[in-house]
């Protein structure tokens, strides 16, 4: 890591589906970099500090389409009765829920290893960020069945929601590539 002059640096706005991130592509043209702008930073630790950061944001995404879609099917009436009241309706919330919540402890059991530069914290980032991402699937599904139409048009709210889940899930790897090193790191400690 470099602390810069920021005059030397170009930083230009870029256009990403969801329009509630601030992107930028990022340009050291020509910038020279003395060895006294290194700052003493430990990348790896920055690393799952990222992954944590994006994990707990995911989670609060999730929660969010949740949240939305309670209040969607209490409202909205089928048969003269809440949709909410059909138990099909409430197993899809459920699994949203518990989703969320095992996202969620991960992501602070991430947290706290980080702050108590605990040697786990490479696992637990990594675990946190798979559950983020496994979460941000399910509640991502059952968010748009239980809108129906209503959740695809732009003056619903979950498009941010739906979005911003989704773009955690392809920054800093998705689920399937986490789940790949816990994998590895776990048979090389125990092989």
């Amino acid at each position: 890591m470099f602390l810069l002059d920021a005059a030397a640096v170009t930083a230009r706005r870029s256009s990403v589906f969801d329009p509630t991130l601030h992107v930028a592509d990022v340009s050291f043209a020509g910038v020279r970099i003395p060895d006294s702008a290194r700052v003493a930073v430990d990348v790896e630790r920055a690393r799952h500090v990222a992954l944590t950061g994006m994990a707990i944001t995911m989670v609060g995404a999730c929660q969010r389409i949740l949240d939305l879609a309670l209040e969607h099917v209490r409202s909205r009436q089928q048969f003269g009765v809440p949709i909410g009241s059909f138990q099909a309706v409430q197993h899809k919330a459920a699994d949203m829920h518990v989703a969320i919540e095992r996202a969620r402890a991960l992501a602070y059991f991430a947290a706290l290893t980080i702050s108590a530069d605990d040697p786990r914290r490479r696992m637990a980032a990594a675990m946190a960020k798979a559950a983020a991402g496994e979460c941000q699937s399910v509640v991502f599904r059952h968010g748009l069945q239980l809108f129906g139409a209503m959740g695809f048009t732009w003056e619903n709210d979950l498009q941010f929601a739906l979005k911003r889940a989704k773009a955690g899930e392809l920054m800093l790897g998705g689920a399937a590539e986490h789940r790949a090193m816990i994998a590895e790191e776990h048979l090389a400690a125990h092989v």
